[in-house]
C-alpha cells in the first residue's frame, strides 16, 4: 500500500477536492496526511469537519513547502508515499496505475512521477529526460515542446512506452520510495516553493 502527504496553505476548497480525487480512486491510499503550513483561511477546521479520517499535522508558522513534504514523509507509514500540492485532482486510475508501474520495476526506484495535465487538458511539463544544461537547450529550441506533443500523440495510440527513465519528475504530484527519501535526508529545506497554476494528474 501507500501513503499521501498533502502540503496545504490556504485554499481549503482545492484542498479538499484534491482529498476527494483521493478518495475516489480505484485504490485509495491507506493514510492520508495533510500538512498545514499554518493557513490562515480556516482550512484546517474545514478539513477536520470534512475529512475525519485525515491525520491533519498543524504547523505553526509557513515552513514552506520542502520542510513541509519532510515533515509528512517522516509521519508516514508505508514505503511509497505520494507528494502532492493541495491543487492537484488526481484521475480515477492514477494510484491503480502507479502501483502497477512499481510493480514493473520491482521497488527499484527513487520517485515515480505521473503525467500532469492544466485544467483545460492540456499536457504539462511535468517531467524532462534531461536536467540541468540538456533541459535549458531542449526549451531554447521549443524541442521539449515537440517531443511533448510528439509523446502524448503516441500516448493517444496506445504506442508509448509504460514508463520512461527521466531526469526529473515536477514536484506538483509524485511518488516516492520512502527509504532512497530518507537516505538523502529528504528535500532541501531550502527551497520555500513557490505556487503554481492549479494541476489534473493522468496516469
Amino acid at each position: 500500500m501507500f501513503d499521501l502527504v498533502i502540503i496545504s496553505y490556504n485554499n481549503k476548497t482545492l484542498t479538499s477536492s484534491t482529498i476527494e480525487s483521493a478518495l475516489n480512486n480505484t485504490v485509495i491510499p491507506e493514510n492520508i496526511i495533510i500538512v498545514d503550513n499554518a493557513s490562515t483561511d480556516g482550512t484546517v477546521p474545514f478539513i477536520k469537519e470534512r475529512f475525519p479520517q485525515v491525520k491533519i499535522i498543524e504547523n505553526t508558522h509557513n515552513l514552506g513547502y520542502s520542510r513541509a513534504v519532510n515533515i509528512g514523509v517522516e509521519q508516514s507509514k508505508n514505503n511509497y508515499v505520494v507528494i502532492s500540492n493541495n491543487d492537484v485532482i488526481f484521475a480515477k486510475t492514477s494510484f491503480e496505475k502507479m502501483l502497477e508501474a512499481i510493480s514493473l520495476i520491482k521497488s527499484n526506484f527513487g520517485v515515480i512521477g505521473f503525467l500532469q495535465y492544466y485544467p483545460n487538458g492540456k499536457p504539462q511539463f511535468s517531467y524532462s529526460l534531461f536536467s540541468g544544461i540538456g533541459d535549458a537547450v531542449l526549451h531554447l529550441f521549443f524541442l521539449h515542446t515537440l517531443f511533448l506533443k510528439f509523446f502524448f500523440l503516441l500516448r493517444k495510440f496506445n504506442l508509448s512506452p509504460r514508463l520512461i527513465p527521466v531526469g526529473y519528475v515536477d514536484g506538483a504530484a509524485m511518488c516516492v520510495n520512502r527509504e532512497a527519501f530518507k537516505r538523502i535526508d529528504g528535500f532541501d529545506a531550502s527551497f520555500f516553493f513557490i505556487p503554481k497554476m492549479p494541476t489534473f494528474v493522468g496516469d
